[in-house]
């Protein structure tokens, strides 16, 4: 029987092959009983490419383009030289991190260069690419993106608007002319995974874009210009476009989901619900799964890597415990759970470093292992 080590990255301290190495050391020196798997996790977030692209044996290629600023920058995405399938992450040109905070221009990042990064790996003669959109910097609602990939924008005087659409024109739309767009191309060469599943707008108290705004550097007046924004240009594409996609994952990366499922008919799907099937973690060999990420909150169930092994695990009655940076109280799904811990409960006071985070992740794998002997006997027992 096996055990999976399937954790997502501890953001800002331990990579997901960290994480899953440490636990796993642990869980095999308790259980030698047991197949102990290594399987690092990711969403579709930062860092999905590269953990996919090590399993589907692709390799990694460097690109020149340009960050959601428009400053010079190295994309790098994977591409398997024999099958011309192709992984990237959108925040190789469009993430936060690029951005330092004293640079952050919220209302002028755009996702064109994304656009221009798709056009420039699919002439490359890949035929099948598939795009993480998590961690990004914008929130344009993936306009900047549609205008390379050959979306027109029209103004309220009938004037095709400039390149470069960011979050400070999306009031302006009025119209768009998608007649120059290769529907066919995209729709049959594109695979999107969304790190989460919330709308881009919303008339209810729910979780949507704007949730994520903040942290991109919209507060006060600029997230006021920003629900404008995104409510009206949701609306003229719904109204030029009306029959065309849907808006499923539509409020990820700043709405970029919204651009690829609802206006270019490409499918989007839970980057985390496709890494727990390229692992195949549930299978009739499954004894258990251990998981974990930065924080466990309010948003773990909603789309997330330890919300999906979750939901799949419990399909078929395999146990799943649960390791975060933090446990927060928005949490509330603790009873799904053979066991949810928090590394915080480990070293509280000393100073959070990438090396106190592992020391932490380590004493939490060790705490950990009276929850999985008692999950694992009552596996047997069922």
């Amino acid at each position: 029987m096996k055990i999976y080590v399937a954790p997502d990255k501890f953001k800002g301290t331990i990579s997901a092959y960290t994480a899953a190495d440490t636990i796993a050391k642990v869980v095999k020196e308790a259980f030698p009983a047991y197949e102990v798997i290594s399987a690092p996790m990711a969403d579709g977030g930062e860092g999905t490419a590269a953990i996919a692209a090590k399993f589907l044996n692709m390799k990694p290629s460097m690109i020149d383009a340009t960050d959601s600023l428009g400053r010079p920058c190295q994309a790098q995405y994977f591409v398997n030289e024999f099958t011309r399938e192709a992984f990237v992450d959108c925040s190789t040109v469009s993430g936060l991190a690029l951005i330092a905070p004293e640079d952050r221009r919220p209302m002028e990042g755009s996702t064109y260069s994304l656009g221009v990064l798709i056009n420039n790996i699919l002439d490359s003669g890949v035929t099948k690419l598939n795009i993480g959109i998590g961690g990004s910097a914008t929130s344009d609602g993936g306009a900047g993106m549609l205008q390379a990939l050959g979306v027109k924008f029209i103004d309220i005087n009938g004037k095709e608007m400039q390149q470069h659409v960011a979050p400070q024109d999306l009031s302006s739309i009025a119209g768009i002319d998608v007649s120059a767009v290769n529907f066919d191309l995209l729709q049959r060469s594109l695979v999107v995974l969304s790190d989460v599943d919330v709308p881009m707008v919303s008339d209810k108290d729910e979780v949507t874009t704007l949730t994520f705004a903040p942290q991109k550097g919209f507060i006060g007046e600029a997230l006021t210009q920003l629900v404008i924004g995104l409510r009206n240009w949701r609306n003229v594409a719904i109204a030029a476009l009306p029959d065309h996609g849907d808006e499923h994952y539509a409020g990820a990366a700043g709405g970029l989901g919204f651009a690829f499922g609802r206006v270019l008919g490409v499918p989007v799907q839970s980057g985390a619900e496709y890494m727990v099937n390229l692992y195949d973690l549930v299978n009739s060999e499954t004894a258990m799964i251990i998981t974990g990420e930065g924080s466990i909150d309010d948003q773990t169930m909603c789309g997330k890597v330890v919300g999906e092994i979750m939901t799949q695990a419990s399909k078929v009655d395999v146990p799943v415990i649960a390791i975060g940076g933090r446990v927060t109280d928005g949490f509330t799904d603790h009873d799904a759970f053979a066991a949810v811990l928090a590394t915080t409960d480990h070293l509280p006071d000393e100073p959070l470093t990438p090396e106190v985070a592992q020391r932490r992740l380590h004493l939490t794998a060790h705490s950990c292992v009276p929850a999985i002997i008692s999950a694992l006997s009552l596996r047997v027992l069922l």
